[in-house]
């Protein structure tokens, strides 16, 4: 089986833009340096930039930007997007891509419930479960305030 060393993927979606990225491990520098985005037949306007420390994916990875606004795109359609990765100095290295409206997720990724997760606590007062509030401490640690009360107070008699 031989695997895509390109491996072209959406990473975002926004009601203002699109971001792919793919490696640029095994691509020459033509491949690195010539890119083109089509869609529908009309290359689009894209801004490249290779990903560094500061960025949240792998070095050697490019991310490739696409504005809606300025390519005439719509937040809410579907497209598929064609990658030219090189072609002035030999044969390009050509990806097709779905890329879904603005806020569907895709059939095969699961939702990340771990992202919206709360810490919640029990308020006597109004017999409910709360959020607790997180507090950040000098040294970068979060911590959730508490007032110490009598518990004696607290007990229904």
């Amino acid at each position: 089986m031989n695997a895509d060393k390109v491996k072209l993927r959406v990473f975002h979606r926004t009601k203002n833009d699109i971001s792919l990225l793919w490696s640029m491990e095994n691509l020459n520098q033509d491949q690195k340096s010539n890119v083109k985005v089509m869609c529908e037949n009309k290359q689009l306007a894209i801004n490249l930039t290779e990903a560094d420390e500061k960025d949240d994916v792998a070095r050697n990875t490019m991310i490739c930007l696409i504005d809606h606004e300025s390519n005439g795109l719509k937040h809410d359609a579907k497209y598929t997007l064609q990658v030219f990765l090189g072609g002035d100095q030999g044969e390009p290295v050509v990806r097709k891509i779905i890329v879904l409206e603005y806020g569907v997720l895709p059939p095969f990724d699961r939702d990340k419930k771990a992202s919206r997760v709360h810490l919640m606590g029990w308020e006597v007062a109004s017999s409910t479960w709360v959020k607790l509030p997180v507090v950040r401490t000098p040294d970068g640690t979060y911590a959730v305030p508490m007032i110490m009360v009598n518990s004696e107070a607290l007990v229904k008699k």
